[in-house]
């Protein structure tokens, strides 16, 4: 009993104590800067540990692209890292402090209903009038985290095919063969085809009169395809031997037959461009006679058809 009244009594004293120190606070006004002061320490705390997970974040990226180093050049994967660690850090920091100048606002005194409702109201308009540049922004963002194309690729942007010479996160710069440079919106890039990335194949197609004999055309337009592992400026952009196809189309008078050239992705225009020279040599000095060069390209097309005129034995057949 006598212990019981003796903790009491030392309670007592302690509570009263605690109370005299947060009355003594009030009477300087110390309580409203100390839960400032306390907001804005959360705020930087939270903060930095953000950045902390997102700099681990991207030093896993680093490590995944140490184990594919042929996969993405350099300067490449250094973009994509910059813009990532910006951006995730950016908001998401900008997040937090925007929480946490809302609650320093409140701890102010200042009425959070009316203050939300204007920002609110200001935000929706400045959210509708820059409603294009987010939306530039957002893309931009999900273009290079995802490596849909980066610095140097050759990309069909659906209104333009260019090099890429450099990508932001609102706008692309392209330039086309003709040198003329290309400011594309990010956000009004609805579909883009990377004509770098994949699997690459030159694709000719050649008109041969029917009268012709398909057979030692195909031969000899294979012979010059052959012949371009010679040039030492296409042969290392070739990587397997090329193919004739057969026959693609049958007119009246004529028959498209076609010829693939297996290369590398960038590769595709200079190999189509060195072949169609090469034949229209041959055509020049006799190899060739009657035969129309369309130089029709179409890397993306599927496995041709079956030719109606049959296989050719000592052509190898059509992958």
């Amino acid at each position: 009993m006598n212990a019981l009244a003796l903790r009491a009594a030392n309670t007592v004293p302690t509570v009263a104590s605690d109370a005299d120190w947060v009355r003594r606070l009030r009477e300087l006004h110390l309580i409203t800067p100390l839960r400032i002061f306390v907001i804005l320490a959360a705020a930087w705390l939270i903060g930095f540990v953000i950045r902390l997970v997102v700099n681990r974040m991207i030093r896993g990226l680093e490590r995944a692209h140490a184990m594919l180093p042929g996969r993405v050049d350099k300067a490449r994967f250094e973009q994509r890292r910059r813009t990532l660690s910006t951006v995730l850090k950016s908001s998401l920091v900008a997040l937090v402090w925007l929480t946490a100048i809302i609650s320093v606002i409140g701890e102010l005194g200042v009425n959070l209903g009316a203050f939300v409702a204007t920002a609110t109201i200001i935000g929706g308009a400045l959210a509708f009038g820059a409603q294009t540049l987010v939306r530039d922004l957002i893309a931009g963002f999900f273009m290079i985290a995802e490596d849909q194309f980066g610095v140097g690729d050759l990309v069909d942007a659906g209104v333009v095919v260019g090099t890429v010479e450099r990508v932001s996160l609102r706008v692309t710069k392209l330039s086309d063969d003709q040198g003329r440079v290309w400011y594309l919106p990010n956000g009004q890039i609805t579909r883009v085809a990377n004509l770098t990335q994949g699997v690459g194949r030159a694709v000719v197609d050649v008109t041969v009169p029917l009268a012709e004999d398909l057979r030692r055309v195909g031969s000899r337009l294979l012979e010059i395809a052959v012949g371009l592992q010679a040039d030492p400026s296409v042969a290392p952009l070739l990587t397997g031997d090329p193919q004739f196809v057969g026959v693609e189309e049958l007119h009246p008078d004529a028959a498209v037959v076609r010829v693939i050239l297996p290369c590398m992705p960038a590769g595709r225009e200079p190999v189509r461009r060195a072949f169609l020279s090469a034949v229209a040599e041959a055509e020049r000095l006799g190899a060739l006679r009657d035969v129309e060069i369309e130089g029709g390209s179409t890397p993306e097309s599927g496995p041709p058809g079956s030719s109606p005129y049959g296989s050719v034995p000592e052509i190898p057949p059509a992958v």
